[in-house]
């Protein structure tokens, strides 16, 4: 049963690790994918505002004067954006051209210093307040700023603009580092072709990612596998050698108990036999005596009397000791009740409770025999111990299989009966080690309001 528990988690661990590990690997190519899709968004916008920079520093330094002189005169000059837009410098109008002539740029945008857009290659854009712009604000303070709404496949739950993948550089209008400051340029460039490419890498990343990675869980599901195979051998080893231990146990008590019950027989049947049959005859001659002599003559017949039948008490005791004739002639039941009535005789402090069902028709003889050797043993312990003062003894049984139970309530002992305290554990060690070599199942729970409960289990 054991084994095949062993069996069952060692699949669901297979089949757990399968599992787990086929998620960690799409999760693992995800998220690598992701990073490469956060490190091109980065040299994207990085490479795009180098390029947008070096075009409108190139713009700046032949229309600069131009632009300024335009950003003054529309501070001063009333009328709406559109008429401004119209007075739009040859100079810079023929600049600003030739830049729309880039194929990257797409949209220019000049800011006066209230964020109001005074020109827009998209004229419906012309008086916009733009003033909140984090970039506008940027660059109104001597940064040169840039913004990328970037949008891929991968962008399923954002909003769509028309300025997706539209790299937006603010650039401060002035003459120099330390020269005033007069307005804004902004300069959008197209970088769907880039944004193209890289949705083309990603994918092959991802895949390429998630192949390798698969690969590396392949490998990882085998060698779980061969470990998990390996480990179920090494079980399967290592049951069969601990069943073979519990045959060889077993037999080896079978023959202990067969031994036992010859000598047994040999005690009881021979020399305790012997013994009284001496004992009968010299009886007989010490009457003899007794009718033709004084007393005093038949003294030392009645004193080898006396020593006879201590023998024979002795014989018949270390009978008991080794195998109960009762056990065979009367069954289990019975000579457990007499074992206990004995207990209860010689220990009338202590309390015996039996509860004994089982029919013992189809019981082996070694499984009653292990049983009258741990109740005795246990009893023998526990009232010599005297921690406890009632000791309660179960025995059910059910189709083949034989449960046996002892508890008691384990009274605490001083601190000067630690000796008694080991004997009680000793009692439930022996009940142990007898169920184990058995090929029997143990168990030992403390009980909460103070006791042990010890159990054995065999399966027949």
């Amino acid at each position: 049963m054991s084994n095949d528990k062993a069996t069952t988690n060692i699949n669901k661990l297979k089949h757990f690790f399968t599992v787990a590990g086929l998620g960690s690997t799409i999760i693992a190519a995800i998220l690598l994918s992701l990073f490469y899709r956060h490190m091109a968004i980065s040299d994207i916008v990085t490479l795009g505002e180098r390029s947008n920079r070096a075009l409108a520093e190139t713009v700046f330094n032949s229309v600069k004067n131009e632009l300024k002189d335009y950003l003054i005169s529309t501070k001063k000059t009333a009328g709406t954006p559109h008429a401004q837009h119209r007075l739009l410098p040859p100079k810079l109008d023929k600049a600003i051209q030739d830049i729309m002539a880039n194929a990257s740029v797409i949209r220019i945008k000049i800011y006066n210093k209230d964020g109001i857009v005074i020109f827009s290659t998209k004229p419906n854009q012309i008086g916009i307040d733009q003033s909140t712009n984090i970039q506008f604000q940027s660059a109104l303070g001597g940064q040169v700023t840039s913004k990328l709404i970037f949008k891929d496949r991968f962008s399923l739950f954002s909003k769509h603009s028309e300025e997706d993948n539209l790299l937006q550089s603010y650039i401060p209008v002035r003459l120099s580092a330390t020269s005033p400051i007069y307005g804004v340029f902004e300069i959008y460039s197209d970088v769907k072709l880039i944004v193209h490419h890289v949705e083309h890498t990603e994918t092959i990343v991802f895949f390429g990612v998630f192949l390798i990675l698969l690969l590396l869980y392949s490998f990882l599901v085998f060698i779980v596998r061969f470990s998990a195979k390996t480990i179920e051998q090494q079980q399967s080893i290592i049951q069969e050698r601990t069943k073979t231990l519990k045959l060889l146990s077993a037999q080896m008590l079978n023959v202990q108990e067969t031994e036992k019950k010859k000598i047994a027989h040999k005690l009881h049947e021979g020399i305790a036999q012997n013994l009284a049959a001496i004992k009968n005859n010299i009886e007989t001659i010490a009457t003899k005596q007794t009718d033709y002599h004084t007393g005093d003559d038949a003294q030392p017949l009645q004193q080898a009397i006396h020593t006879i039948q201590e023998t024979i008490q002795e014989v018949r005791a270390l009978t008991m000791i080794l195998r109960p004739p009762s056990l065979d002639d009367f069954g289990l039941i019975k000579t457990l009740h007499c074992l206990c009535n004995e207990c209860r005789d010689v220990y009338p402090d202590i309390t015996i409770k039996t509860s004994f069902e089982l029919d013992e028709s189809s019981l082996p003889g070694t499984v009653k025999t292990l049983i009258y050797r741990i109740t005795q043993e246990a009893l023998e312990s526990i009232t010599i111990a005297g921690t406890a003062d009632v000791v309660q003894l179960n025995l059910t049984g059910n189709k083949n299989i034989v449960s046996f139970s002892l508890q008691d309530n384990a009274l605490t002992p001083h601190a000067n009966e630690t000796q008694s305290s080991q004997r009680v554990s000793t009692a439930f060690a022996a009940m142990k080690e007898r169920t184990l070599l058995s090929g029997g199942t143990f168990s030992i729970n403390s009980i909460p309001h103070g006791g042990t409960l010890a159990k054995s289990t065999w399966e027949y």
